[in-house]
């Protein structure tokens, strides 16, 4: 069976890597999540794409569930103590720390963009409005 040089290229420009990244625990030991990531790569230029996964941030070798468990379990601790309990470095949870507090920063709405209180109003066809 012949394969078309354009399949060939396109089948030799596909590569994938198998990715480990640190997710919640289980049972009190330490699980991970193990993905497959598809990347491609430019036959004229050999640059290489490839899409960051909607569960973890970039550069990073955990997800973002395990990011939500750190801070909770920062609750009535400091940092040294849950870096030794989740087996971390003390400067990643800091990390994780600064990376959730930016995201909260971004997500707040500014109280005058949104326009003051909605109305309830709506018109219908026939002219009645019943709210």
């Amino acid at each position: 069976m012949a394969v078309s040089s354009a399949s060939a290229t396109e089948s030799r420009s596909r590569s994938y890597i198998v990715q480990v990244v640190r997710d919640l625990d289980i049972w009190g030991q330490p699980s991970f999540w193990i993905y497959q990531t598809v990347f491609h790569r430019c036959p004229w230029c050999h640059h290489r794409q490839h899409l960051i996964p909607p569960f973890k941030r970039k550069n990073t070798g955990y997800t973002y569930r395990f990011e939500q468990h750190v801070l909770r379990s920062l609750i009535g601790s400091n940092e040294e103590e849950v870096a030794r309990r989740l087996g971390l470095a003390a400067e990643t949870v800091g990390l994780i720390v600064r990376n959730q507090l930016a995201d909260a920063k971004a997500k707040q709405v500014d109280p005058q963009q949104t326009g003051g209180p909605v109305s309830m109003t709506c018109s219908f066809p026939w002219g009645d409005n019943p709210i």
